[in-house]
């Protein structure tokens, strides 16, 4: 008799190992990695924990038959004697059950755990692999930070990000740290934007500051005397050869801008491959 002809009582068949059409099942979960001694041990104790249940169960309706046939006259006296047979036979019963199921466990779960595990196995591998390599697509992307403050008609002073054991410029891009270039080493169509970040110090005059990244970007701030905190962001796409040199200038008024300066913190230039 197998596990589902256990009639009222089919919930007892995920708790089984058992054999059926030449596979090695546990339960409703193939035991893929059930080697043929596990196999042999885990149908011999489905047998054993199979003939207990059975047994209790024909122990408890041969009790309760045996009460049901003596005498009527000893019917209202032994009522109580079959209601506390069939709550011992209950009792043990359930004893039994979970008898069979710690033994279950005990021998189906390091089956389980191993084959959890070598299912597991291609996904740790593949998250050591992601954590070791580098960032999606940082190769194309490049971001520098401004590193002076001063206002005045020249290059814009630009420094790369170092963070950990990498560096804010992708392998497609050459920075000159001496020249402040920044170039592509393929062509292709670039994303472009800047952020500038300006603050008056005290008593600032108004003007017309102009930042040019090479031929491709212009942007322009109108500065005002009575607002002491500005700021300005500008894009563009492009497209690069690999001989073009990025070199961002700036200029000011003749007149300069007296107490005016770029905020280190927010002014920045970044470039990224778009195809």
């Amino acid at each position: 008799m197998d596990t589902h002809d256990f009639r009222g009582f089919s919930f007892l068949s995920p708790f089984f190992c058992y054999k059926r059409a030449g596979s090695k099942t546990l339960g409703s979960i193939p035991c893929t990695e059930c080697s043929t001694e596990q196999a042999a041990i885990l149908w011999k104790l489905h047998a054993a924990i199979r003939r207990l249940v059975t047994t209790a169960f024909i122990m408890c309706a041969l009790l309760g038959q045996t009460l049901k046939d003596t005498d009527i006259e000893c019917h209202e006296n032994r009522r109580r004697d079959r209601g506390r047979c069939l709550d011992v036979c209950m009792v043990v019963s359930v004893l039994v059950l979970y008898a069979a199921l710690a033994a279950m466990a005990v021998v189906c779960l390091p089956v389980l755990m191993t084959h959890g595990d070598s299912k597991l196995q291609p996904y740790r591998s593949a998250n050591e692999e992601q954590t070791q390599s580098p960032p999606y697509k940082m190769q194309n992307f490049a971001f520098l930070e401004a590193i002076s403050s001063k206002l005045v008609n020249s290059t814009v002073q630009w420094g790369s990000v170092h963070y950990g054991t990498g560096e804010s410029v992708g392998t497609t891009f050459h920075f000159d740290s001496k020249q402040h270039s920044l170039r592509p080493r393929k062509a292709g169509m670039y994303f472009i934007y800047l952020n500038l970040n300006l603050t008056c110090t005290y008593n600032c005059n108004a003007g017309l500051l102009s930042v040019n990244v090479g031929d491709t970007l212009s942007c322009q701030v109108k500065l005002l005397a009575d607002t002491p905190r500005q700021s300005k962001k500008c894009w563009t796409v492009s497209r690069l050869n690999d001989d073009t040199s990025l070199l961002t200038q700036m200029s000011v008024p003749e007149e300069g801008l007296q107490n005016w300066k770029l905020e280190l913190n927010g002014s920045n230039l970044g470039i990224f491959l778009v195809d």
